[in-house]
């Protein structure tokens, strides 16, 4: 923590083609925040989001939702599939997706990621 305040930080993480590196299949966005202290309620609050049923065939939702803005689902290479603006108690469709393991991440109304989940897909 330069100073010891508050910084952002944005990462590009690339997966390109090892014998041409200029064709890039995917390139994922990482941003950092080193916020120099949380408090007990946010960390609470993250550790009961949870996406639930999981696995699912067709439809989930998001548990003590109250702080997400919008979500993304991620593929396991880490293409992003969906995004949503999110309400709560809103339900998602991802019944048209493959069967397989999704990452859904969660967004403030500033964008922050609050949480990464796993989400199976039967």
């Amino acid at each position: 923590m330069p100073n010891g305040g508050e910084h952002d930080f944005t990462f590009v993480v690339e997966l390109f083609d090892v014998n041409d590196a200029t064709n890039v299949y995917s390139s994922i966005d990482i941003r950092l925040n080193t916020k120099t202290s949380t408090s007990t309620e946010d960390e609470e609050l993250n550790e009961k989001l949870t996406v639930y049923p999981n696995p699912t065939a067709e439809t989930f939702k998001i548990k003590n939702d109250k702080r997400i803005a919008s979500l993304a689902i991620y593929n396991i290479v880490g293409k992003q599939i969906e995004k949503f603006e999110h309400t709560s108690g809103k339900e998602y469709n991802i019944g048209k997706l493959r069967k397989g393991v999704y990452l859904v991440r969660l967004f403030d109304e500033q964008g922050n990621a609050i949480k990464a989940l796993r989400l199976s897909k039967k």
